[in-house]
């Protein structure tokens, strides 16, 4: 595996990691704050502003001169 590869699995999977993480402190506390109903909604809500933002920042990427190392 090449180095450059390498460094872009080890990135991923950081974030993913931290992602997952906090997911698994965060989501419980907010669903028994809320309830189900509101819990989910924010869920919800909340995926679809963060898918949104990973398309614009991936899109901002792809426009730029040389992709930004992708």
């Amino acid at each position: 595996m090449s180095s450059k590869l390498g460094q872009i699995i080890l990135s991923s999977g950081v974030m993913l990691a931290a992602t997952i993480g906090a997911g698994i402190f965060a989501l419980p506390s907010i669903f028994t704050g809320a309830g189900w109903a509101l819990g989910a909604s924010f869920l919800f809500v909340t995926a679809i502003i963060i898918i949104g933002t990973h398309i614009f920042y991936w899109r901002a990427l792809m426009k730029s001169e040389g992709g930004l190392g992708l």
